[in-house]
C-alpha cells in the first residue's frame, strides 16, 4: 500500500510533466516525491503510474559542472538491467528544478524494516543476499558504481529486494570531492572510501558484505559516538560476523577484506551465492572462495557474466566485449577450446572485472573486479607453483577426466570451470543489439549425443558453411546461409565408433576448400569440402599426430601447412599435398591450444610462447609469456595485435599487447577464466567473447588500448549446463556448442547461433 506524507506548503506541485501526490522523504541530494506523469494535451487517456521524483538541492542544481555530471550519470543509470532494481525512467537538468524520475517501488527500506521487525529471518536474509548481488551485477554491468550502498538504499517489495539510488552519487561525489568531503554512509563505507581514496565497484561489493551483516544482526557493522570513530572503526577494526550464518560468513568476511583486489566481482560474488544455494554444505574456505567466487558459475543456466538475478536470475560477469579490428595481410587465428580448472568453489559464476596491476589497469565496473576491482587470489593475486603442486594440472585433469569417459563408454562431462564476467559496457548504439540484457540465440541445431567440442566456420567474407564435431565421433556440415534457417548438407563419421575417435577441433583452410578434424585419439583428417554436400577425406586415412587429443588446430595464410596443438605438444604439418601430411620440426610446446594470425603463432599450455611461422617448417620462438598456471584458452585478435588467454592456474583471463612479438606486454588481467575465447568482428571495436563450461552464457568483451577491457552490457544467453565449444566467423556471426542434461540424466549437445550482440 502506497504510503507517502501531503506535500509542505513549501513543496512544488509539479515539476516538468509531472504533478507530485505526496512526499516520500529527503536525501544528501534532495527530496524524493510521489508523482505521476501528465496526460499529452489531446492525447486521451488518464495520468501514468506512479512514479517516484527526485527533485535535486538547490545548492547543487547551481553548479554547472554538477548539472552535467548528473545528467551524464543518470542517463549511464538507464542502461541498468531492472531486475532487482528501481528503474530510471527519465531525468531533466532543464529549467531551475533538475529532476530524475525513477520506478516507483512500494515497500518499506531495509533500514525501517530491520529498525521495526529485528534481524532478518535465515531464508529472507538469503534472499536479501541474492537480490542485492544481482543488482550490483547489474549495476556494474552497465559501468556504473552505486557508491553509497546501505539499507536506507534498499527497498523491500513485493518481488523482493530492489535497490535505488544508483548511478548519480558520482556526480555528487565529484562535487564534494572539492572540499575534501566523499559520498557515502559511514558505517557502510569500504575502508578506502573512508580514507578518501580512489573508489571501485570493489567498494560496492564491501557494502553488500556491510548490508548483509546489517540485515542478520540488526545493526551497523561499525557505530560509535561521532563520524570520526565509526569511520576509523570501518579501517582499523575487523566486523564480528557471528550474527551470519555459518554457510555465509566466510563469503561475508571475504566481501569485507579490507584489501579491495580480496573482494570477488558482483558477478563471482552472485555465482557464490548460487553455488551455496545449490550445494549448502560445501562452503569453501575464504582462501578458496577468492578466485573461486569469480570462476565457478553455477551449473544451472544461470548467467554469470552479465546481470540474469538468480532469485531474480544472475548474470554472469565477461567475461567479456567481442570484436576485433579486420586484419592487414594477416590470416585468421581460432581460439581453442579450453577447460576451466575447478574453481575453489564458489567462483563467481562471471566474475566482475577483476584486473591485476601487473599491467596498471583495473577494470572499472566490471569483470573479475568489476570496476577496478582486482580478483582475490586470481589474476590479481595469483597462487604460484604451490597451488598447481598441490593438485594435477587442469589440462592432465580434463585428459584423465575424458579418458575415464572414454572407456566408460559414457561420454563425460569435462567440466572446466572458467568464467569472465561480463560487465558493462559504455553507451553502444544499434537496434536491439545496444541495449542490456540477454541476446537470444537465433537458430539452434538438433541435439547430438554427447557434448560439442568443435566448431569452424570457412569463408573470409561470411559464415555460410559451419562444421560441427563431437562426442559422437560425427562430423556435420551446414548450410547458414540464412542464420535464423540452417540446413544440414551432410554428415560424415570422424572414425571408428570408438569413444576416442571424439570430435576435439576443427578448421577451414583460408579458401574454405579443405576441413581439418582433430580427434580424442591424436589423430588428423583432412577432408575435401569444396563440396560441402559431398566431403570426402584425401589424407592416406588418419594422421597419427603424436601430440595426444587434438584439442586445437590452425591454418596458414597460404594453406600449405597445419599447426596441431594437443593436450602434450603442437606441431606444424606440411599439408601442400593434403593426401599425406608430413610433420615438419620439433614439438613446440609442452601441450595446449593454439591461434595463429599471419605469420604469429601462439602456443598454449604450461609455458606458452610466441613463435614466427613465417618458414613453417623452422619455427623460431619470439618470446615466452610468463603467466601463473597452464594457458588454458588463447584468441588472437585478427590483426595480431592483441592476445587474450584464459589461465588456468590463476583462474584469470590475460590480455597481452603482442604488437611487437618479441617484447609482449601484460595490459590487463581479469579475475576468472574461460574455456574458450574468441574475438570477433563487431561495431564495437576490438572485442572478444568468453565462453564456460560452467555457465551457458557467452560474455562479450571491448579491448581497449587505454585501458583494461570494457564488459559488454549484453551476453548471449543460453539455456543449457554450459558452452564447451565457441566461434565467430568474419561477419560476426556467433556458434556455440551448448550442452544439455536430460531428464534421464543423458548429455547432448546443442549448436545455437547468434547474430546480434
Amino acid at each position: 500500500m502506497v504510503s507517502a506524507a501531503p506535500l509542505d506548503e513549501d513543496d512544488p506541485t509539479s515539476v516538468g510533466p509531472y504533478d507530485l501526490v505526496g512526499r516520500l522523504g529527503d536525501g544528501g541530494m534532495g527530496s524524493v516525491y510521489l508523482a505521476r506523469r501528465r496526460p499529452e494535451p489531446g492525447g486521451g487517456g488518464g495520468p501514468g503510474p506512479l512514479v517516484a521524483l527526485k527533485v535535486i538541492r538547490a545548492d547543487l542544481a547551481r553548479i554547472p559542472e554538477f548539472r552535467e555530471r548528473f545528467l551524464r550519470e543518470a542517463r549511464s543509470a538507464q542502461r541498468v538491467a531492472r531486475f532487482c532494481t528501481a528503474e530510471v525512467i527519465d531525468v531533466s537538468t532543464v529549467g531551475r528544478r533538475p529532476y530524475l524520475v525513477t520506478e516507483f517501488i512500494d515497500g518499506p527500506t531495509l533500514f525501517a524494516a530491520v529498525r521495526e521487525r529485528g534481524a532478518l529471518p535465515p531464508a529472507e536474509l538469503e534472499r536479501l543476499a541474492v537480490a542485492v548481488a544481482s543488482a550490483l551485477t547489474a549495476i556494474h554491468a552497465a559501468g556504473i558504481i552505486h557508491r553509497d550502498l546501505k539499507p536506507g538504499n534498499i527497498l523491500l517489495s513485493a518481488s523482493g529486494a530492489r535497490v535505488i539510488d544508483f548511478g548519480i552519487s558520482r556526480a555528487l561525489d565529484a562535487t564534494v570531492t572539492l572540499t575534501r568531503g566523499s559520498i557515502g554512509t559511514p558505517g557502510f563505507m569500504a575502508p578506502e572510501q573512508a580514507l578518501g581514496r580512489p573508489v571501485t565497484a570493489a567498494a560496492d561489493v564491501y557494502a553488500w558484505g556491510a548490508v548483509v551483516l546489517f540485515a542478520a544482526s540488526g545493526r551497523p557493522p561499525f557505530d560509535g559516538d561521532s563520524t570520526p570513530v565509526v569511520l576509523r572503526r570501518v579501517v582499523e577494526d575487523e566486523p564480528d560476523l557471528a550474527a551470519v550464518h555459518e554457510a555465509l560468513r566466510p563469503l561475508v568476511a571475504r566481501v569485507m577484506s579490507k584489501v579491495p583486489e580480496e573482494r570477488p566481482a558482483a558477478d563471482e560474488l552472485l555465482l557464490a551465492l548460487h553455488r551455496l544455494a545449490a550445494a549448502p554444505a560445501a562452503v569453501p574456505s575464504s582462501d578458496e572462495a577468492t578466485v573461486v567466487d569469480a570462476a565457478a558459475r553455477p551449473a544451472s543456466s544461470q548467467p554469470v557474466a552479465t546481470p540474469v538475478p538468480l532469485a531474480p536470475t544472475p548474470p554472469p560477469s565477461a567475461a567479456l566485449p567481442p570484436a576485433v579490428t579486420r586484419p592487414t595481410g594477416r590470416g585468421r587465428g581460432d581460439a581453442a577450446a579450453p577447460s576451466w580448472p575447478t574453481p575453489p568453489q564458489p567462483s563467481v559464476g562471471w566474475p566482475e572485472a577483476a584486473v591485476d596491476t601487473r599491467a596498471d589497469t583495473h577494470l572499472a565496473g566490471g569483470w573479475g573486479p568489476s570496476d577496478p576491482v582486482p580478483p582475490p587470489g586470481g589474476a590479481g593475486q595469483r597462487t604460484g607453483g604451490d597451488e598447481r603442486g598441490r593438485e594435477p594440472s587442469r589440462r592432465r585433469r580434463r585428459l584423465l577426466l575424458a579418458m575415464s569417459m572414454a572407456v566408460v563408454v559414457a561420454v563425460a562431462f569435462v567440466v572446466a570451470v572458467v568464467l569472465i564476467r561480463p560487465e558493462r559496457h559504455d553507451g553502444e548504439s544499434g537496434a536491439g543489439a545496444s541495449r542490456n540484457g540477454p541476446v537470444p540465440s537465433v537458430a539452434d541445431l538438433p541435439a547430438q549425443v554427447g557434448q560439442v567440442h568443435a566448431l569452424a566456420f570457412a569463408g573470409e567474407s561470411g559464415s555460410d558453411l559451419l562444421a560441427t564435431g563431437g562426442d559422437d565421433g560425427r562430423i556435420r556440415l551446414w548450410d547458414t546461409s540464412d542464420v535464423t534457417a540452417p540446413k544440414q548438407l551432410a554428415e560424415v563419421a570422424e572414425g571408428s565408433a570408438s569413444q576416442f575417435a571424439m570430435v576435439q577441433s576443427l578448421v577451414f583452410s583460408p579458401d574454405g576448400r579443405l576441413l581439418a578434424s582433430g580427434a580424442f585419439s591424436s589423430s588428423i583428417r583432412l577432408w575435401d569440402v569444396s563440396d560441402p554436400t559431398r566431403p570426402r577425406e584425401v589424407s592416406c586415412g588418419p594422421v597419427e599426430a603424436g601430440i595426444g587429443p587434438v584439442r586445437s588446430l590452425a591454418f596458414t595464410d597460404d594453406g600449405e601447412a597445419l599447426v596441431a596443438g594437443g593436450f602434450s605438444g603442437a606441431r606444424v604439418w606440411d599439408v601442400a599435398a593434403p593426401a599425406c601430411p608430413a610433420p615438419t620440426g620439433p614439438l613446440l610446446s609442452d601441450g595446449g591450444p593454439v591461434a595463429l594470425v599471419g605469420d604469429l603463432l601462439v602456443t598454449g599450455g604450461e609455458k606458452p610462447a610466441l613463435w614466427d611461422v613465417a618458414n613453417p617448417a623452422e619455427a623460431g620462438q619470439l618470446a615466452e609469456l610468463p603467466v601463473d598456471g597452464d594457458v588454458e584458452a588463447v584468441a588472437l585478435s585478427r590483426d595480431a595485435r592483441t592476445l587474450v588467454l584464459s589461465v588456468g592456474g590463476a583462474d584469470a583471463v590475460e590480455i597481452w599487447d603482442v604488437s611487437d612479438p618479441r617484447a609482449p606486454a601484460r595490459r590487463a588481467v581479469v579475475s576468472g577464466g574461460a574455456t574458450d575465447l574468441a574475438f570477433t568482428g563487431s561495431n564495437y571495436g576490438v572485442t572478444f567473447a568468453a565462453a564456460s563450461t560452467e555457465s551457458p552464457h557467452v560474455l562479450l568483451w571491448r579491448v581497449s588500448e587505454l585501458g583494461p577491457p570494457v564488459p559488454l552490457g549484453r551476453y548471449l544467453a543460453g539455456d543449457g549446463q554450459g558452452v564447451a565449444a565457441l566461434v565467430v566467423a568474419r561477419d560476426s556471426t556467433v556458434a556455440t556448442g551448448e550442452t544439455r542434461i536430460g531428464a534421464d540424466g543423458e548429455m547432448a549437445g546443442v549448436v545455437r547461433l547468434w547474430t546480434a550482440f
